[in-house]
């Protein structure tokens, strides 16, 4: 794909292709080549209060969640991710004027995490989550393309 578009403009990134599709103007006719990956959020959910493991059962749970990060890694799949604190604030109202105790004291679940992946497509992005170790304690994840913003 050349790399100026029309009037010598960059191609146009078409954001609402699902997967996107970047068009190349420099061709005769309009071309079509979808990108071969897409970045993913996965948000790990947990329940507000878990009950509190033994230091085996920790590091248990800590090998495992090494064991999937570590398979997704070996992919080329796995960008970035961090555990989240317990504590933090809501801003809510005009220019945030109501502030909270958070993330969210009336929830039944806490937003314990996020990774950033690539994957093909959502459902390839759904499988790769498929083995995380949340799962075993009753927590979810939830799969969200991210968007890029052109500019």
């Amino acid at each position: 794909m050349g790399k100026e578009g029309i009037a010598g403009k960059s191609p146009v990134v078409c954001p609402d292709a699902t997967p996107w599709f970047v068009l190349d103007s420099n061709q005769p006719n309009i071309t079509m080549s979808e990108t071969k990956n897409s970045q993913y959020l996965y948000i790990f959910r947990s329940e507000q209060n878990p009950p509190t493991p033994t230091p085996e059962q920790m590091e248990q749970i800590m090998g495992e969640w090494m064991a999937w990060i570590r398979a997704i890694r070996e992919q080329g799949r796995f960008q970035s991710g961090d555990p989240l604190d317990d504590d933090g604030k809501v801003l809510r109202g005009p220019k945030g004027s109501t502030i909270t105790d958070g993330p969210f004291v009336e929830a039944k679940e806490l937003v314990a995490g996020y990774f950033i992946v690539t994957a093909p497509d959502l459902n390839a992005a759904v499988e790769m989550a498929r083995g995380c170790p949340i799962f075993q304690r009753g927590g979810s994840v939830e799969v969200r393309r991210i968007e890029n913003i052109p500019g």
